[in-house]
């Protein structure tokens, strides 16, 4: 059930919701602070790029993984813990 649940979380957070989240955090750069690198203080500013370096061809990344995946271990351990305490937990659900 967690399996299931974590690999149906990843492909909704790739396939359907990738490209909205990607449009917000476009936008909030573009409002963001600006920097010109010339302090050092500005070069600790730069995007890790091993981070954002992936193979897949949308650019899903590490983080997407671990917050998506993360997302679907909570919603199966709640399914698991509503499943397991017995009929009443969740109106019109009995196991």
């Amino acid at each position: 059930m967690i399996g299931a649940s974590t690999v149906a979380a990843l492909a909704v957070g790739r396939f359907a919701f990738l490209g909205q989240q990607r449009g917000r955090v476009s936008q909030a750069d573009a409002v963001g602070p600006k920097t010109t690198g010339t302090t050092y203080f500005d070069k600790l500013q730069q995007d890790a790029s091993f981070i954002k370096s992936t193979g897949d061809p949308e650019g899903f990344g590490i983080i997407d993984v671990f917050a998506w995946g993360a997302l679907g271990h909570a919603v199966g351990f709640a399914f698991l813990a509503a499943q397991s305490c017995g009929a009443g937990c969740i109106p019109g659900f009995s196991s």
